[in-house]
């Protein structure tokens, strides 16, 4: 297997196998990784997000990334600062994503998740007033007969 210093530094195969390497060590690390080292990955993984331009082909996994690792960091450390950042990064990447498309129900499934949390911290119904628009918009992602339907339902 080829090792990303094998390629250009700026060329597309480098940023593929870059990615994937990411994509590798975040499964290994919020899985079975410890505080430093989840703290670390998301150093690297903010910095990766920043670095291809929007409309890039690979933006959208990288934040997807960066997503999963700073849940895992949330879940582990509880701090708010992380679970802020990572509403924002929840709406970056599904901007990235035309409405209907349907490769956006985990954003949305994490975006969910992230508002109930928040509602929780600070019982500001703003926050599940966007919880239950969220769900109403994402049932026409995941109609009757859709895998993904009884969550959303049950969700509301």
């Amino acid at each position: 297997m080829a090792e990303s210093q094998d390629f250009p530094e700026d060329g597309h195969e480098r940023r593929a196998t870059d990615l994937v390497l990411e994509t590798l060590k975040r499964c290994r690390v919020v899985n079975s990784g410890g505080l430093a080292e989840l703290d670390e990955l998301v150093s690297i993984l903010k910095d990766s997000a920043k670095v291809p331009p929007d409309g890039y082909f690979d933006r959208l996994q990288r934040l997807i990334n960066l997503s999963t690792t700073l849940w895992g960091c949330y879940e582990k450390h509880g701090k708010l600062s992380i679970l802020n950042y990572l509403l924002e990064i929840n709406k970056q990447t599904l901007q990235l994503l035309p409405s209907h498309h349907p490769d956006r129900l985990p954003g949305l499934r994490t975006l969910a998740n992230v508002l109930w949390r928040l509602f929780e911290v600070h019982e500001d119904l703003s926050y599940l007033r966007e919880l239950i628009d969220l769900c109403e918009d994402t049932l026409q992602l995941a109609p009757e007969g859709h895998p993904e339907h009884p969550y959303w339902v049950n969700s509301e």
